[in-house]
């Protein structure tokens, strides 16, 4: 038994006793881009024609949009109110309207 008890810790005593683990360098993480390094690309402003004005006014089902007895088409109408500034249609407003004008 004074052998095996020998033997063993004989045994425990020789053993390779683990190396430490060894940490490297830490990874450095850059920083997440401040809005100084963010290229935002500048949206450009919609086309507002009379073709939106239309589309809208179309969309909204409104009389002005409907075609003229005559045939005349609603964008030909815009188009025409040019020729006299005071009765210019504002398309702008026409595109963005949410109602129908009076």
């Amino acid at each position: 038994m004074k052998v095996l008890l020998m033997s063993v810790m004989l045994f425990v005593v020789n053993c390779e006793r683990p190396k430490p683990v060894v940490i490297s360098d830490p990874v450095i993480v850059p920083p997440p881009p401040t809005d100084q390094t963010i290229v935002e690309e500048e949206i450009p402003e919609p086309v507002l024609t009379c073709g939106t004005a239309c589309l809208n006014l179309s969309l909204l089902d409104c009389a002005v949009a409907a075609d003229t007895p005559e045939g005349s088409k609603c964008q030909e109408i815009c188009e025409n109110s040019f020729q006299i500034p005071e009765l210019a249609w504002d398309v702008k407003e026409l595109t963005n309207t949410e109602t129908c004008p009076k």
